[in-house]
């Protein structure tokens, strides 16, 4: 069954393997996939679609640029963010997706305000071995190395989702969960979902989409909290 996130993958991929083959190989980076997305959710939803909306969450700092949102669709009043589009262009970085998954959960936070929006994570880049993520490891300290993303996002399209509690990850993991909340003076869901809603290849890229929640019943956990005791 064709869904919209599964049309929007099949965007962004095939944009991005069309630009490489014209030459843009290398030089393709996260502003590459601005482009489909924009005309896509703009062929589908029209003047409803705004690009870098400010989170309401997060005050403007008097200096620096403000905490965006890369795509939000929108109707005019309050509670009126109907989907929230964070996105990410081959890299393996884990704080800076990390904090893209940490905007999109925040989200919730404001919902007197904007409402309950529908919030994926897109991610798109060359694929290694079959897999977009799973190079990204790190040491566990017992002698193994693990996936970063190995609980945290599925690649699996027979087995969409996950569950995982923040204080219950891998120090490793779970650090940069913290790093995120000490630098924002913010507050994490206890317990985070996602979803892979949306994949496609052309060539040998590929893009995924996933639809990232906090679970029902989670609470919010300070810095301090998410902390080892």
């Amino acid at each position: 069954m064709t869904t919209e996130n599964n049309e929007l993958a099949e965007a962004v991929a095939a944009w991005l393997h069309y630009k490489e083959l014209t030459g843009l190989r290398g030089l393709l980076n996260e502003a590459s996939m601005t482009l489909p997305i924009a005309e896509y959710l703009a062929a589908k939803h029209g003047k409803e679609v705004k690009g870098e909306v400010n989170h309401p969450l997060f005050k403007t700092e008097s200096r620096g640029r403000p905490k965006q949102i890369d795509f939000v669709r929108m109707r005019a009043g309050e509670n009126a963010w109907l989907s929230a589009y964070e996105c990410k262009f081959s890299t393996l970085n884990q704080a800076l997706i990390v904090q893209d998954l940490c905007r999109l959960v925040c989200l919730s936070q404001s919902r007197e305000t904007i409402g309950t929006p529908d919030r994926f994570f897109l991610y798109s880049g060359e694929m290694k071995d079959g897999s977009l993520l799973k190079s990204s490891q790190f040491n566990t300290g017992e002698g193994e190395r693990r996936s970063f993303f190995g609980g945290l996002l599925s690649e699996d399209r027979d087995d969409p989702n996950i569950s995982f509690r923040i204080d219950s990850l891998h120090p490793n993991q779970r650090r940069r969960f913290i790093e995120f909340a000490k630098a924002n003076k913010a507050k994490l869901p206890s317990v985070v979902e996602s979803h892979l809603s949306g994949w496609a290849v052309s060539g040998k890229i590929a893009c995924a989409i996933w639809r990232v929640t906090q679970s029902r019943g989670s609470i919010l956990l300070s810095s301090e909290q998410m902390c080892d005791e």
